[in-house]
């Protein structure tokens, strides 16, 4: 979200009008799919994990992988080449591998 205020002040007047259209369109189409019952349990989990990061999972799995594969490209000096790893979830992590 910061990063979208951020943004608005680098463009231009009409560009800043598209994204603020988009953005209130985006929140009128989501907001009524948040009271409806089978959207609504699915996206009150995933808002309450942007406040509770002790309790997801996804968050501790990435912090999981990204401290065997930092300890690793820590040892790998040199690294292993392009195309050598197996598939990553974060780009940043397999450059620091390859």
């Amino acid at each position: 979200m910061v990063s979208l205020v951020a943004l608005l002040g680098f463009l231009q007047g009409i560009v800043q009008m598209r994204l603020i259209a988009v953005i209130l369109v985006l929140a009128i189409l989501v907001v009524p799919l948040s009271t409806v019952e089978p959207f609504s349990p699915v996206i009150q989990s995933r808002v309450t994990s942007f406040s509770n990061v002790k309790d997801d999972q996804s968050a501790k799995d990435r912090a999981n992988l990204y401290g065997r594969t930092l300890n690793h490209a820590q040892s790998e000096v040199i690294g292993k080449g392009n195309g050598t790893l197996e598939p990553i979830d974060s780009g940043i992590i397999e450059l620091l591998l390859t």
